[in-house]
């Protein structure tokens, strides 16, 4: 089984499988030293300096224009679609316009789990479920 995790922003526990880093998420991973097998996001909740940090470590790194109709974590869900299980990191709290688009990204995709220190969040399809 294939599993992706995506961090979106600070979060408490540990990544499983190959980790993508998404605006400040990417930042986290560095600063938290895990690899990431690549970064993505329009970064403008990074500093100027964290940016040229990220932009020079030896992974892809997709710079995405801030006039976009969708978000950094739509685009990260494409970089991860062949992955059997997907963790997400820092989706919850933070802003609720946020909070609510990753609660429904996970409503349509069973592959998809939310995690934080408190919960962890995903859609279970019919059948019996422990």
């Amino acid at each position: 089984m294939r599993i992706a995790s995506i961090v979106l922003r600070d979060f408490d526990g540990e990544t499983m499988g190959d980790v993508f880093g998404v605006d400040y998420g990417a930042w986290v991973c560095l600063e938290k030293g895990i690899s990431m097998k690549a970064a993505c996001g329009d970064f403008d909740s990074v500093s100027v300096d964290q940016k040229q940090a990220l932009f020079s470590l030896d992974i892809p790194v997709y710079e995405l224009s801030p006039m976009k109709d969708f978000t950094d974590f739509e685009y990260a869900l494409g970089l991860v679609k062949d992955y059997d299980k997907v963790h997400v990191y820092g989706a919850l709290g933070g802003r609720r316009d946020h909070e609510y688009l990753h609660i429904q990204f996970a409503l349509k995709d069973s592959r998809i789990v939310l995690f934080d220190h408190f919960n962890k969040i995903r859609k279970v399809e019919v059948g019996h479920h422990v």
